[in-house]
């Protein structure tokens, strides 16, 4: 009888341990998935982020960083600023617009959001593209908000000029 009770005693253990591992699978299954606010709030980074280049608000596209945020060599709000400026300056950037599109996320973890998206930066004054390529993404959650918290950027190559 003894050992048929301890038999008992350890399958309900057991069941219990079953049980609290599928409850913390649930919670980190929960922290892991995004609502419709989220994919929304995502998008309005992108928004922002474009709008503020193309607008020539430094300072604010930085802020679509988080504070230590990377874009290529540039890591941290004031390097980024930089970029944006040089970016607008030597790159006559006060006629260009930038559009992402197709974002894709293409995966949820505790650190964030790992999303791909287009991009193509047009010069509206000769309606030509000046840029094509790929940003890929990795997006964190902070007390102000979704942020860029590394974004890296690869440039598709210009055709070869075709013979007339």
């Amino acid at each position: 009888m003894r050992s048929r009770r301890t038999g008992l005693v350890a399958c309900l253990i057991a069941a219990g341990l079953v049980g609290a591992g599928a409850s913390a699978l649930s919670i980190a299954a929960a922290a892991t998935t995004l609502s419709t606010q989220d994919y929304i709030d995502i998008e309005q980074l992108y928004a922002r982020y474009n709008q503020t280049i193309d607008s020539g608000d430094h300072a604010g596209w930085a802020r679509t960083f988080t504070e230590d945020g990377t874009l290529g060599n540039s890591t941290g709000w004031a390097a980024l600023e930089k970029t944006s400026a040089n970016w607008r300056d030597n790159r006559n950037g006060s006629h260009m617009r930038h559009w992402n599109t197709n974002l894709l996320i293409t995966g949820v973890a505790p650190e964030g959001v790992r999303a791909r998206v287009y991009l193509m930066v047009f010069d509206h004054t000769t309606m030509t593209a000046s840029q094509v390529g790929v940003y890929d993404d990795l997006i964190v959650r902070t007390s102000k908000g979704w942020l860029f918290k590394e974004r890296s950027l690869r440039s598709d190559a210009r055709p070869a000029a075709q013979p007339r």
